[in-house]
């Protein structure tokens, strides 16, 4: 679904971590405090830094160390550890049995939690998802009854047809937002990334145009799946009236176990702004994120959003 990316993402910002928020790769240059997640490792002697939630990188030597020593890390270890010690005295092949019979079942987990990872959810495990987007605008309601009516009236219909469904739609008008133009910046520009505040910081988002189309996974699940990443939301834009009618129909579907309604809703006025002509100095975060990814400020992309919050943020209609 979504291109591989030569970007390194931090999956959630906090409100309490201080600094500039950069790709990984710089992380370990620019940022030594405690308030980025670090581990170390017994065998090489070197930290490991990740940003919340990302999974700490294990070392292979950890992995394969013998299973009476993992055995010391484990939280019940102190609880049993007078009777596993009496076990291996009184009979060491059962002792060592049970050990090999432990390492089997860490292993099987191992085995299934990179199945997990490697296997993402299939559309069809989406609620609403199953067939959308559909290829043309007659998919959803006869062209041949509305061709004949204004756009006002058009706009009315496409309303009340949506307005009770759990889905996201708008009407783009010709005059206000310019579609050719912008399809002319999401061809040169695809992808971009969007924070939603979540609990006690912000989650991050990245949108993919395809053609009309608009893909949006979080950035926790791009980091799992990459290209294999499943939507949680899918836009359509349907042009059969830009021409004669001046109008562009918007119409998308999400995964209500990752967006609320108005979480969706927030995402797509999000798009709107930093693709939209009415706003250039937003278009320019597009630019540097596609361009220069090094040098993207994600402080200065959540400094936006504040400024904007009120609007996106609003559950009136798009």
């Amino acid at each position: 679904m979504f291109l591989k990316s030569r970007y390194i993402f931090p999956m959630m910002y906090s409100q309490a971590q201080q600094g500039k928020v950069v790709p990984l790769d710089l992380l370990l240059a620019r940022f030594k405090s405690a308030n980025i997640g670090a581990a170390t490792c017994s065998h090489t002697k070197t930290t490991q830094t990740t940003i919340r939630p990302y999974v700490t990188p294990s070392c292979q030597l950890c992995e394969q160390e013998k299973p009476e020593l993992q055995l010391e890390h484990n939280a019940y270890y102190e609880k049993y550890k007078t009777k596993l010690q009496d076990l291996a005295k009184k009979s060491p092949e059962e002792f060592n049995a049970k050990l090999q019979k432990i390492a089997q079942v860490k292993e099987d987990i191992k085995i299934e939690h990179k199945k997990d990872l490697s296997t993402p959810p299939t559309v069809k495990s989406q609620k609403g998802m199953t067939s959308w987007p559909p290829k043309k605008l007659d998919d959803i309601m006869k062209l041949d009854l509305i061709k004949d009516k204004t756009s006002s009236e058009i706009e009315q219909i496409w309303v009340e047809h949506f307005v009770q469904k759990d889905c996201v739609f708008g009407v783009l008008k010709e005059h206000y937002l310019k579609f050719n133009e912008l399809m002319e910046k999401s061809k040169k520009y695809p992808n971009f990334i969007y924070p939603l505040p979540k609990q006690d910081g912000y989650e991050f988002y990245l949108s993919e145009f395809k053609g009309t189309e608009v893909y949006f996974t979080s950035l926790i699940q791009y980091q799992r799946h990459t290209e294999n990443a499943p939507p949680c939301l899918s836009l359509a834009h349907f042009t059969e009236f830009q021409v004669d009618k001046g109008i562009v129909l918007m119409a998308g579907v999400y995964d209500d176990q990752v967006l609320s309604k108005k979480e969706a809703l927030n995402l797509v006025r999000q798009m709107s702004q930093y693709y939209g002509n009415r706003s250039p100095e937003h278009f320019r975060f597009v630019q540097l994120f596609n361009e220069k990814p090094e040098e993207f400020d994600y402080l200065r992309l959540i400094s936006e959003y504040k400024m904007m919050q009120t609007m996106v943020e609003s559950e009136l209609p798009v």
